[in-house]
């Protein structure tokens, strides 16, 4: 319960810390506070909901109760309503966040492969693939999935393909809010303020662990017919895209000191969470660095070992193993 707490106190803090950057920088992208709602999968009873809501009241989470979301067929469906919650256009801040970054002095460089990150007296050394160096205290290696460890982190890990599409959407058909269900895969619906009265309603799920299907096409059909079940008067596709998370058995990214290192630091098992883990992860690491202690340490260290969680890893990474062979196998 602590450690739930804690979770809870982290994702909001990191929620409040883009609302500040994006106030200071005055950055256009968008950004809102909303309602969240959680509504159920069919066939799902109201006790589910009820314990739902104890556990989340319990650690402090401001939700209540509610009867009914914007949706067809669940006008009458239990939900709860999560208070506080945001939204926001995150290429648009990202590139507020360039511009805030360049204006301080700093450089970015892409299309720089980096080959070894590794410990040396005193600090770090960074290699290229085209031999070139960089020295410096520390080092942070956010690349989704890491580089720099073969094995520490990627057994405690599973990947999987996430699949999203907007539509068009004439505004006000249904409230400006997060949605997300409780199916098994899940989905999620956010709108996005488009021109004329016209917006974008993003809707995404369908996940399923990498290299187990090969079935992009069916993905994209069942969100659609979803989201047409949903949403009837919804518009046309305007696009659909597809991405791959890191999932953890916990849900909790690995964000620290790399296993076995003091001044190379890592950011990986987003869950699918990717633009609060990220927030989390450069305020808990600066911490590290600057101070040596961060109050969310233990839940997000990289070293920790879950309770119970230990044949899940095994059993995440053994499917995906096999799906990988069962791939590449002639015949």
């Amino acid at each position: 319960e602590d450690l739930a707490r804690i979770f809870y106190q982290s994702q909001s803090a990191a929620i409040d810390h883009i609302q500040s950057i994006q106030e200071t920088e005055s950055i256009a992208c968008d950004f809102r506070r909303l309602y969240g709602f959680l509504f159920p999968a069919s066939g799902m009873q109201e006790s589910d909901i009820r314990r739902e809501l104890d556990a989340a009241l319990k650690i402090g989470v401001d939700v209540e109760k509610i009867r009914g979301v914007p949706f067809a067929g669940f006008s009458d469906a239990q939900a709860l309503r999560y208070a506080n919650q945001a939204t926001f256009h995150p290429l648009k801040y990202l590139r507020g966040l360039v511009a805030g970054i360049r204006a301080r002095g700093g450089a970015l460089y892409a299309n720089t492969i980096v080959e070894k990150v590794e410990e040396i007296d005193g600090g770090v050394r960074v290699t290229t693939v085209s031999g070139l160096t960089v020295s410096a205290k520390s080092a942070v290696v956010a690349t989704n999935s890491p580089i720099n460890d073969r094995v520490a982190l990627h057994t405690k890990q599973a990947p999987y393909r996430t699949y999203a599409m907007s539509f068009e959407i004439a505004r006000d058909i249904i409230p400006d809010a997060l949605y997300w269900d409780t199916e098994d895969p899940y989905h999620y619906v956010r709108l996005q303020p488009g021109e004329d009265r016209t917006d974008f309603l993003i809707v995404g799920g369908e996940d399923h662990k990498t290299g187990q299907a090969d079935d992009a096409g069916d993905r994209f059909a069942a969100l659609a017919a979803w989201t047409k079940r949903l949403v009837p008067s919804v518009g046309v596709e305007t696009n659909r895209w597809s991405g791959q998370v890191m999932e953890t058995v916990d849900y909790a990214g690995f964000i620290g000191r790399n296993p076995g290192n003091q001044r190379v630091f890592v950011a990986t098992g987003d869950s699918g969470q990717g633009i609060t883990h990220g927030v989390v992860a450069g305020l808990l690491i600066s911490d590290l660095i600057l101070k040596g202690e961060s109050p969310w340490r233990e839940l997000y260290e990289p070293s920790r070992k879950t309770a119970g969680a230990i044949g899940d890893y095994l059993a995440e990474n053994a499917t995906a193993i096999k799906s990988f062979a069962e791939y590449i196998a002639p015949g």
